[in-house]
């Protein structure tokens, strides 16, 4: 879903212009779309892969740190 919001934004500041769209709403979608990647870019930390390989089982807090 990312990489088509990151696909479909060039369309988006296309459309500013054409159909007078907010500029409010570009910043909405490109603040969206940084918060997303960044989001995702997260799940592939190594404290959060070591999170996923717990698979539910009780964790040493210190591997946030």
């Amino acid at each position: 879903m990312m990489l088509l919001g990151l696909v479909l934004l060039p369309r988006s500041v296309a459309r500013i212009e054409h159909e007078m769209l907010s500029s409010l709403r570009l910043t909405i979608v490109a603040v969206g779309w940084l918060l997303s990647s960044s989001a995702t870019v997260m799940l592939f930390r190594p404290d959060a892969r070591a999170w996923f390989a717990a698979k539910g089982k009780p964790i040493d807090p210190a591997i946030f740190d």
